[in-house]
């Protein structure tokens, strides 16, 4: 019976790679997850180690694959020729390969630490796909070639091409078709990403896993919907799923070629035999020193970029904006909202402390008016008054008596001029509260104003305007209204009594005195030449002078009792109607001021 080292190309694939493959790929992917798991922490000579540890499934396929290609040329050179020597060397590709599968492995498996369920899933499928689908073409493949080695060339190709396009299809539906969309942008994305690395030992590292996060967090991000941009889209196959799964699938390629073509890679000389010849002491020495030099280079250039990297910051690091408040388009440190509400609740309680004081003495000046308002109606209607009317009907001054009085009896009191003088100094005390309330509140703001625009720092509370404002301009408008109405200028009785003085009852009075007094001087008239007659009738002659002075004492006797009785009647008609509209004087005047100072009522 043959061996399977005198099989034909088919004989040779009949039966597939076997267990072998299986075992052998996914203990490489238990390394590989496990130095995935390790990656973050690892150092930079760790992360060589590992890297070269998982390179060399790579390298053996493409030194395979470089050992073949070099048997096809050589096909067309004399096997004595200076040609055929020269095609042989294999030197240059060997280390290029080598270099290629490093890189190559160390992209891969900082990669994989942002791979995800979807990712691992089908990671873990290639090993049996891989098999499978090598089995399926292995007996056919092997009829078309004349030498194990060249079928096992082909081989890989077909296999290769097959299990990426079918794991890179898998991995574009799971993407788009069942996983859930990335939420926030793709600088947030790539922050969180970023903060999982941030205390990673080794800046090589660090340097590549923010860069990966870029890549990643762009892929997440991914829209495949008409009308939208696709570029993005093609160029993720060359990142993740294509890029890894070549990778693996070069990987198992490596780890299912059977020793005799490991050992065509290391033979001398090149030979399509089926049986390569082995390798010999001198061949294996050259290879282990060969081997030996370029894994000094290896941790050598390590050391150097690390070196040159590890005390710089990463390029592609994302930093954290600082946080920062917008206020009326300007930024501000964070907690300036909170510190200026808590300065303007201040200011407010103090504020609102002096204005309920003045609505306290506005509220004092209507009850002492009560009082003087009832004094100036006893001097209204008593006599003397009366008499004090009657005399300025004559001098054109009754009205000017009227508002005299009312300021003397009323105003001037002290229960209403101490409250009066109590408004005007709370507000002169809120005015300048006020301004310094403003100015305090404007320097807070200066002291916590950042140089930087919105664009330089995440807003994470903003007011459209400032808090401030408002409120002190609905202060200062009140302040003003209470300023126009005569507060600054102390002139709050004038008002009250002009007020008192236009009310219909005291300017019909003034003109019903005219009519009154008229009427009053007739009658006096008639009782002074009643008087007259009376004196001459009694005594002749002089009887005349001394009646009519009798006459003139008897008509002011009667004219005081008829004044008297007016006035009674006067007063029990009017007195209420009257004292009403001196007090709504007092009202309507000091209605401005309670707007001014907020009073409730």
């Amino acid at each position: 019976m043959q061996t399977q080292e005198t099989l034909s190309p088919a004989a040779v694939f009949q039966h597939g790679p076997g267990w072998r493959s299986l075992v052998l790929g996914y203990t490489f992917l238990a390394v590989l997850a496990f130095a995935s798991h390790r990656a973050i922490g690892m150092t930079t000579l760790e992360f060589g180690l590992f890297v070269l540890l998982l390179s060399l499934p790579a390298m053996a396929a493409l030194w395979h694959q470089s050992t073949v290609k070099h048997l096809v040329h050589l096909h067309q050179f004399a096997s004595e020729s200076g040609l055929h020597w020269l095609a042989s060397r294999r030197i240059l590709a060997v280390f290029l390969y080598a270099v290629v599968a490093l890189l190559v492995t160390g992209a891969v498996l900082l990669q994989s630490v942002l791979f995800g369920e979807i990712e691992w899933t089908l990671v873990a499928m290639a090993p049996v796909l891989y098999t499978a689908t090598r089995s399926a073409l292995g007996r056919f493949v092997g009829r078309q070639f004349t030498s194990p080695v060249y079928a096992f060339r082909y081989l890989f190709r077909v296999t290769q091409f097959l299990v990426i396009a079918l794991l890179v299809g898998l991995w574009f539906y799971a993407h788009f078709a069942l996983a859930e969309p990335a939420a926030g942008t793709v600088t947030e994305a790539v922050f969180g990403l970023q903060q999982r690395w941030v205390g990673s030992p080794s800046g090589l590292v660090k340097w590549s896993l923010d860069g990966s996060a870029w890549v990643q967090a762009t892929i997440n991000a991914l829209d495949w919907t008409p009308g939208k941009s696709r570029w993005w889209l093609f160029a993720s196959l060359f990142f993740t799923p294509l890029f890894a799964f070549g990778y693996l699938s070069l990987s198992l390629f490596g780890l299912s070629l059977p020793m005799r073509e490991v050992r065509r890679i290391v033979a001398e000389p090149l030979t399509a035999a089926e049986v390569p010849p082995p390798v010999g002491p001198v061949r294996a020495a050259l290879w282990a020193l060969v081997a030996t030099v370029g894994v000094l280079f290896f941790f050598h250039g390590l050391g150097v970029v690390e070196g040159v990297i590890g005390s710089k910051e990463s390029p592609f690091a994302l930093h954290r904006l600082p946080d920062c408040e917008r206020i009326g388009g300007a930024v501000y440190k964070v907690n300036t909202i909170k510190t200026l509400e808590a300065f303007m609740a201040d200011m407010g309680q103090q504020m609102a402390g002096q204005e309920n004081a003045a609505c306290t003495s506005l509220a004092g000046i209507e009850a002492a008016a009560d009082k003087g308002v009832d004094q100036y109606l006893d001097w209204y209607f008593s006599l003397g008054a009366e008499w004090a009317r009657t005399l300025g009907l004559l001098t054109g001054s009754a009205e000017a008596l009227l508002k005299q009085k009312f300021e003397e009896l009323v105003l001037s009191d002290p229960g209403v001029q101490t409250p009066l003088e109590g408004v005007k100094d709370h507000f002169d005390r809120l005015s300048v509260f006020g301004t310094g309330a403003k100015a305090k509140a404007e320097e807070l703001l200066a002291q916590q104003r950042l140089v930087l625009t919105d664009q330089q720092c995440k807003v994470v509370q903003e007011l459209a305007v400032n808090p401030w404002k408002p409120q002190f301009d609905g202060f200062t408008t009140r302040l003003a209204a209470g300023s126009a109405a005569g507060l600054v200028g102390g002139g709050i009785a004038a008002t009250i009594a002009s007020k008192a003085m236009a009310k219909a009852g005291m300017k019909s009075a003034a003109k019903v005195l005219v009519k009154v007094a008229a009427k009053k001087a007739a009658a006096k008239a008639a009782s002074g030449v009643a008087g007259a007659a009376i004196g001459t009738a009694l005594f002749p002659g002089v009887g005349t002078v001394v009646g009519a002075g009798i006459g003139v004492a008897v008509g002011i006797g009667l004219g005081a009792v008829v004044d008297m009785a007016m006035l009674a009647a006067e007063e029990k008609l009017t007195r209420e109607g009257m004292k009403a509209e001196l007090l709504s004087a007092f009202t309507e005047s000091l209605q401005p001021y309670r707007g001014a100072f907020a009073c409730s009522k």
